[in-house]
């Protein structure tokens, strides 16, 4: 399962502090219930069981109740009594609610141990840090899980991230290493949403679709080459689609030909496919990447500006052009 700081319930949670004397009160009310039974019963009960299984993971399913996971371990020899350790699990969590998650349980626990391990999140599992940059396409993310998890079928993973191309949230994760491919995928889009909400009321008031912006994003994400730049690259491109202009952007040959600006040539531009934004008017059909929140928020937040033409130097310095002519001539004094 997944182990990073902004997704439940798959985050790292942090521990819960209980105090001894909340344990001496439980025990003093359940002996009560019970009709007299001997704390010397209950922490027979509570001692870790002599059929401990060796080191091993014991996985928790979202969507797990105490009764479920208390059986689980009961049947897997981890417990004395699943009865004790679903009391416990209420003691420390007055909800019933255990953290879903892979659990390292290597050495003998009692059954309050256990209660105390997954109502807090405490897995005892190494997490992996793997930091996805802003602007990543699927199949770049596919090669960094494939370099770090030996384990990750490349292809399956492949595979369910292209399907969610610009919904994957570039950001600095902390995975278990038992991390599955769906659930890779499952944070990476879980994060977006997240990280959008404060954005949803610019969406909902745009006159284009949310898709549309995510797909200019990925745009902006690959033209523009700083925050400063993004809004006003956002403000040319939108006034060129309204225009009924091509947008002319090479970074979808980056996409489809993995070919930079300079390194286009005259035969590339006029590649037939619907990514080509020369040959065609209009967006192209999908993100062309996972662009990060300043992206984002350019395309729903566009400078207005008298330009319509911009390029880069060699430098990476960006120059703006209002005319074509001016644009002309940019390029003979800056792409050399």
């Amino acid at each position: 399962m997944l182990d990073t700081p902004n997704y439940y319930p798959l985050l790292e949670h942090k521990q819960k502090k209980h105090t001894v004397l909340r344990v001496f009160l439980f025990l003093f009310a359940l002996i009560i219930v019970a009709g007299g039974v001997s704390i010397g019963m209950i922490w027979q009960y509570n001692k870790p069981s002599a059929q401990f299984p060796g080191a091993d993971i014991f996985r928790i399913e979202k969507g797990s109740t105490v009764q479920g996971v208390g059986s689980d371990l009961f049947a897997l020899g981890y417990l004395r009594s699943k009865t004790l350790f679903q009391f416990f699990v209420l003691l420390l969590d007055t909800r019933g609610r255990v953290v879903a998650g892979d659990y390292l349980l290597d050495s003998p626990l009692s059954a309050y141990e256990l209660a105390s391990r997954v109502t807090s999140g405490n897995r005892n599992l190494q997490s992996y840090k793997i930091t996805i940059p802003e602007g990543y396409t699927a199949k770049e993310i596919t090669g960094l899980f494939d370099a770090n998890y030996p384990d990750i079928n490349k292809t399956t993973l492949g595979a369910l991230l292209k399907t969610k191309e610009g919904y994957l949230f570039p950001d600095t994760y902390f995975l278990s290493p038992l991390v599955t491919e769906q659930e890779i995928v499952d944070t990476m889009t879980a994060m977006f949403d997240e990280r959008i909400k404060k954005l949803e009321s610019l969406f909902t008031a745009s006159n284009y679709t949310k898709a549309e912006h995510i797909i200019m994003a990925s745009i902006i994400e690959g033209e523009a080459f700083t925050d400063k730049e993004r809004p006003v690259v956002s403000g040319i491109l939108w006034k060129r689609l309204e225009k009924g202009m091509p947008l002319q952007v090479d970074a979808t040959f980056a996409y489809t030909l993995g070919k930079a600006s300079k390194d286009l040539t005259v035969q590339d531009l006029k590649t037939d496919s619907p990514y080509n934004t020369y040959t065609r008017k209009g967006l192209p059909p999908t993100p062309i990447g996972n662009p990060g929140l300043p992206s984002i928020e350019a395309s729903l937040k566009p400078d207005v500006s008298p330009y319509w033409f911009y390029l880069h130097d060699a430098r990476g310095s960006i120059h703006y052009a209002r005319t074509y002519e001016e644009h002309l001539q940019n390029k003979k004094l800056y792409l050399k």
